[in-house]
């Protein structure tokens, strides 16, 4: 049988209005410490477990953080989910994810009316379909984009990829690299694939060097591989000497790629990804990535969104950057 707040009332032989003060923290009710202590150890002693709904009603909030994203097929957004867990549990809330809302959103945008949470992290990788799912049914609800360029209407953190392309593209033009290939799922409709090929692009005209867009058949660790092999079946005159990735996830599959075709890395060819995921850590040469940190850009949104959750700040949107970091490894 579950124990109530009566049962625990009973046991302290107090008021159940006493023990809901008591047991949720209540400093205005002024309640004596030695009462406190009394309800606490009632509380325990009969393994009293609170009831989350009600305690929802009683607060108006349900300490609950929606986070939103697709691509979970790619590594990085299960570290990216990791982090997020991390840093919401650390502010005292606990997570729902979902992946499949924002694209249900999208013909029915009602269904985050009825989505129990005090505020949504976002990440930016569902650009496309953003304004469609957080529309009027959500209006009030606060909400932090992650990884994504400034929006004038919410909060925003973003990777700063400037920092590690800068010092990628000086890491090959020291080893002699003047012909890169960049490989990019390029999409003109997603705000993330977006803004991670225009930080590529502009990383490789720094170098002074000639530029190819090498394209995906699909984006996917099979097509990257599928992309490897025709890079090395590539003339030698023709062929990039270095390869800039839109992200580890990719760079993995094309370094599989070119190794199968039996090029050598980084003699014949240079492989940098982005984000610096564990798995690339784990290739017999580490793959030399731009790393994001995204311990740092969850623990930044959180604050954001339980600022504006417990109304500790009312101002315009703000924007944070974390800066991106190259890390030299062994593909290059």
């Amino acid at each position: 049988m579950r124990i109530s707040i009566k049962d625990v009332a009973l046991r302290a032989n107090v008021s159940r209005g006493t023990v809901s003060h008591v047991l949720n923290g209540n400093v205005e009710a002024r309640i004596a410490p030695e009462t406190q202590e009394r309800v606490r150890k009632a509380a325990t002693e009969l393994g009293y477990i609170p009831n989350q709904m009600a305690k929802s009603l009683f607060r108006g909030k349900t300490q609950l953080i929606g986070v939103l994203m697709t691509g979970i097929e790619n590594p990085f957004f299960t570290e990216l989910l990791g982090a997020s867990e991390t840093a919401i549990a650390e502010a005292g809330y606990r997570r729902l994810v979902d992946a499949s809302i924002p694209y249900i959103a999208k013909a029915r945008p009602e269904i985050l009316s009825v989505w129990p949470v005090d505020g949504i992290l976002m990440h930016a990788a569902i650009g496309r379909v953003s304004e469609g799912v957080l529309g009027a049914p959500v209006s009030h609800v606060p909400v932090v984009y992650l990884d994504s360029p400034v929006d004038a209407h919410r909060d925003t953190v973003q990777f700063d990829l400037r920092p590690g392309m800068a010092a990628a593209a000086d890491h090959l033009l020291s080893r002699g690299h003047r012909l890169i290939g960049i490989v990019s799922p390029y999409d003109p409709f997603d705000l993330f694939m977006k803004q991670r090929h225009q930080a590529l692009n502009a990383a490789a005209q720094e170098l002074g060097a000639r530029i190819v867009s090498l394209k995906l058949d699909e984006n996917s660790r099979r097509g990257a591989l599928n992309l490897g092999l025709r890079i090395a079946a590539m003339p030698s005159s023709e062929r990039p000497t270095a390869l800039l990735c839109h992200n580890d996830h990719l760079a993995i599959g094309v370094y599989h790629g070119v190794r199968r075709a039996g090029l050598r890395v980084p003699e014949e060819i240079a492989i940098v990804g982005v984000d610096g995921i564990e798995e690339a850590d784990c290739l017999d040469k580490p793959l030399s990535t731009i790393k994001t940190p995204v311990e740092e850009l969850c623990r930044i949104a959180v604050t954001m969104l339980r600022e504006r959750i417990e109304g500790a700040v009312d101002c315009p949107p703000r924007h944070r950057t974390v800066a991106s970091v190259f890390q030299p490894k062994g593909t290059t």
